[in-house]
């Protein structure tokens, strides 16, 4: 194993079949490579020549957290698929009323097939948040105003088996969340701006049937509006020119640039920090998770002012004094 001439901090040694690579910072090491054995083999040599602590799989290095994507394969098939697939099925019953675990589900939800041992950890997982924050609930309040807003995001390429994107949006009705999405989008796509204009795509038709229901209702509201972090996607939505580039996705490119220009639907730029839908589509760190978890007026029962809460409370201040 040698030491990388761009960085005297990694070590590598590459062979015919195997690669390992050790990264070095004072006394904190990663090991990784494409063989476990010989993974393995060099931590136990490493060991013997100093004192070392495995700490197991990589989660914290030099304060930062690392979270590992779900694949297909990576370790030893669950002993019973059937148990597997009943709690992931119950688990999607209860993004009806928690939409900040839709992507989470979703993800767990494409192992049915050949559920494995790394599948089941993100279960559990799942199933000790959902044990931390079983008050948690979807917060509906009256509202003064009633505009249709969405947000839209895309991961692109995001699945690490068949690089697809995945689409997650988000639709207020006023301050109350009505309709989420996070799903894994049907085809390939080429660039991060064709998966963004997807499911621009996607959230557009969303907003046409909730338009639609809501005039059936005698509701009117003004033109919806939809925010999207992608400046390309956005161009191309009230852009008339159709580029060769966007050949393989000409369906959805007329469908929504007609609603734009019809007036019916707005497309407009947000920076990636407002980006709401983010929490539909990817992992997030704990503090961005919470925030639009917040946002999705996802809340806890003690923090839902109740109007029978408030007289009571009312009633007893005047009874203490």
């Amino acid at each position: 194993i040698t030491a990388a001439k761009s960085d005297t901090s990694l070590f590598i040694k590459i062979t015919q079949t195997f690669t390992l690579l050790v990264l070095v910072y004072v006394d904190d090491i990663i090991v990784t490579g494409s063989s476990k054995s010989e993974v393995v083999s060099l931590v136990t040599k490493l060991n013997s020549m100093f004192k070392l602590k495995d700490l197991g799989p990589l989660h914290y290095f030099l304060g930062i957290e690392v979270s590992l994507k779900l694949q297909a394969n990576g370790s030893a098939a669950v002993t019973d698929p059937t148990f597997y697939r009943s709690i992931v099925g119950g688990l999607q019953y209860i993004t009806i009323t928690r939409p900040e675990l839709s992507f989470s589900i979703n993800r767990v939800c494409q192992f049915m097939h050949n559920p494995q041992e790394h599948h089941w950890k993100a279960v559990k997982r799942i199933l000790r948040y959902l044990q931390g924050t079983v008050h948690y609930g979807l917060h509906l309040k009256k509202s003064s105003q009633l505009n249709l807003t969405a947000y839209s995001d895309s991961d692109w390429g995001s699945d690490l088996d068949d690089r697809k994107s995945t689409t997650g949006f988000c639709v207020y009705l006023g301050q109350n969340l009505v309709s989420w999405c996070s799903r894994k989008q049907q085809a390939v796509s080429r660039s991060s701006t064709e998966a963004e204009y997807r499911g621009i795509a996607a959230v557009t038709a969303e907003l046409v049937w909730l338009k639609s229901l809501l005039s059936e209702l005698y509701i009117s509201v003004p033109v919806p509006k939809t925010y999207c972090d992608n400046l390309g996607a956005v161009l191309l939505a009230a852009n008339p020119i159709l580029h060769s580039r966007t050949k393989h996705f000409e369906l959805d490119l007329y469908f929504v640039r007609d609603k734009v220009m019809k007036g019916e639907i707005q497309v407009i730029h947000l920076p990636a920090r407002f980006q709401v839908a983010d929490i539909l589509t990817k992992s997030l760190s704990s503090f961005q998770f919470e925030e639009f978890r917040h946002k999705l007026m996802v809340t806890s029962k003690d923090n839902m002012s109740l109007r029978g809460d408030v007289k009571d409370n009312r009633k007893r201040i005047k009874s203490v004094s």
